[in-house]
């Protein structure tokens, strides 16, 4: 008997902890995560207050009021769910007697802060804004996305294609085979490919596709933009020739 109830104990505290997990991935944001939102709600005794809220690919969060005028601020940890259905996403706070706070999430992405009844709190101001911080060139591992106007995604099996830039050295893979080369910097954005050299391995027919157009394309950059975690290369003429997103 008694090994029974122990053992009904575990079942349930695995299915609690599934369902903590679900409440957080069960639903994912339109937005890749972690993600960092901030902007001026309102306050009843002050200018504003400034909300920054970082939101954890694990469904957890941290949060930051600063409020206006005063030089002080606060700090809470939590958890966060999102309901795909109504666009909401929900701040759950550590502690007992912590309430929920509610945002509608819009497309730029924007989180605008709902009342109790789930409408938007009437006054200016009480939208965060996404911060989108550039990554650096250098030191990030960047995967590949698209091969100018088509779309790339590596196939079951396949090595996907990645570049990483270090002290004028290149490496990653072409999407078969591995990859090496040199590059070099020049003004804000300039940027030249050069020496790159594969390894001689066979692969399928869509790796092979990808990894010819991918050279061809790498060959032919001049300049390059870190837009937020996305690398874009230019060639000599402005146009995009493939685009790449942190790993």
């Amino acid at each position: 008997m008694r090994r029974r109830v122990v053992l009904l104990f575990s079942v349930m505290c695995a299915l609690l902890a599934g369902l903590r997990a679900a409440g957080a991935a069960g639903h994912s944001p339109p937005f890749a995560l972690p993600a960092t939102f901030s902007g001026v709600t309102i306050c009843g005794d002050c200018p504003g207050i400034r909300l920054t809220v970082s939101l954890a690919a694990d469904g957890t969060y941290s949060l930051k009021r600063e409020y206006l005028e005063r030089d002080t601020s606060a700090s809470e940890n939590g958890r966060w769910t999102y309901d795909a259905g109504t666009s909401h996403l929900r701040l759950l706070p550590n502690g007992k007697n912590a309430s929920s706070e509610l945002f509608a999430v819009a497309a730029k992405p924007t989180l605008t802060m709902l009342g109790g009844d789930g409408k938007p709190i009437p006054g200016p101001g009480n939208v965060l804004a996404q911060v989108v911080t550039a990554l650096p060139l250098e030191g990030t591992e960047w995967n590949l996305t698209a091969i100018r106007t088509r779309a790339y995604a590596a196939q079951p099996g396949e090595r996907a294609a990645s570049l990483t830039f270090e002290g004028g050295h290149l490496s990653g893979s072409a999407g078969c085979n591995r990859m090496g080369g040199t590059y070099q910097r020049s003004g804000a954005n300039g940027l030249t490919l050069s020496q790159l050299v594969t390894t001689r391995m066979m692969c399928d027919q869509h790796a092979m596709e990808a990894e010819g157009l991918f050279t061809q394309a790498l060959a032919s950059v001049r300049s390059f933009a870190v837009k937020g975690r996305m690398l874009v290369l230019f060639d000599k003429s402005g146009a995009t020739v493939a685009k790449l997103l942190a790993h």
